[in-house]
């Protein structure tokens, strides 16, 4: 653990630090390593390693997988292109919304999503129209697209596992390939499917504010120590 959250009223500013001063005291931590303050107006927490924090000067802290800003190849996320993350955090910390952060974005590195293969599975994309296959035993990247290709999951021969012999990525939305990177005369011709990046970006926003609303504890990481 590096840091925690405390709730308390401004009228007890003075018990807290007393607190946190004797903390110091008490683990010999008073020179190096002394305890760090930011004020926050508010938190947005969709697990206790993923939120986006407010400050009181109006700048957000984004952690997690919510963190847009990032590079792709360090912060790949199965299910959020980085428009979504991008959106979530606005909305949050600028109340701009969720449609208006994604319908004017005009990177198309924002929508890509990122995808690995193993020793166990690999991809292959199937034309709907022609049937055209095309497999790919290594990274892969793409985006969610109104016109192009079904993305499906496929065992291998050998594969040392009981999982699915198929699956299908982003379940009946077609992708366009994107590990050679294509330019367009306009972004329009890209032709994004931009409802399935509102949808997602909202279902996230609406369990944040769910939980907030019903004053539910976050998720746990289950790589850390809970405190509950």
């Amino acid at each position: 653990m590096d840091g925690i959250v405390c709730l308390f009223p401004k009228e007890k500013d003075d018990v807290y630090y007393k607190t946190c001063h004797e903390w110091e005291e008490i683990v010999g931590n008073t020179k190096l390593g002394k305890l760090e303050y930011t004020d926050f107006k508010a938190l947005y927490q969709e697990s206790v390693n993923c939120y986006v924090a407010v400050k009181t000067d109006g700048k957000a802290k984004i952690k997690g997988r919510l963190d847009y800003e990032s590079e792709l190849n360090k912060n790949n996320t199965k299910d959020l292109g980085r428009v979504e993350r991008k959106a979530i955090s606005e909305y949050f910390s600028k109340n701009i919304p969720i449609e208006e952060t994604i319908m004017n974005e005009k990177n198309i590195f924002m929508f890509c999503i990122g995808l690995k293969s193993s020793s166990n599975y690999f991809f292959k994309t199937v034309h709907p129209k022609t049937a055209i296959e095309t497999e790919y035993k290594k990274v892969i990247r793409f985006f969610i697209s109104n016109n192009g290709e079904r993305l499906l999951k496929i065992k291998a021969k050998d594969a040392d596992t009981d999982g699915p012999d198929i699956s299908r990525i982003s379940k009946t939305s077609l992708v366009t390939m994107f590990n050679d990177k294509f330019d367009v005369q306009s972004f329009e011709e890209y032709n994004i499917n931009y409802s399935f990046y509102i949808e997602k970006a909202k279902e996230i926003v609406e369990q944040i504010e769910s939980a907030r609303k019903n004053k539910k504890f976050v998720k746990a990481d289950k790589n850390q120590i809970s405190l509950f």
